[in-house]
């Protein structure tokens, strides 16, 4: 179907998938920044969510998973705690 696209007069380019890469780069990197609190993988996470709203909008649903993950990363609640809770 993806071939065919251009011939039927489609868009060439699907910006759901687009955002995908950029989002899993900004969560990858979100996950060093976890691992070893150097500040600039969290940049780059920051730089490649930025990448992915600019692409579809609705990659802003994930500032969420980012909130949780700081919130947990900075506060000193553990994260069995907050599972235990759920």
């Amino acid at each position: 179907y993806i071939l065919l696209q251009s011939f039927f007069d489609g868009n060439m380019l699907w910006f759901d998938f687009a955002a995908v890469t950029p989002l899993l780069l900004s969560f990858l990197f979100l996950y060093k920044w976890i691992k070893s609190s150097k500040p600039n993988q969290i940049f780059l996470a920051g730089f490649f969510f930025s990448l992915a709203v600019l692409i579809k909008q609705i990659a802003l649903i994930y500032v969420s998973a980012f909130l949780v993950v700081y919130i947990i990363k900075s506060s000193r609640i553990k994260l069995q705690d907050i599972l235990s809770f759920l």
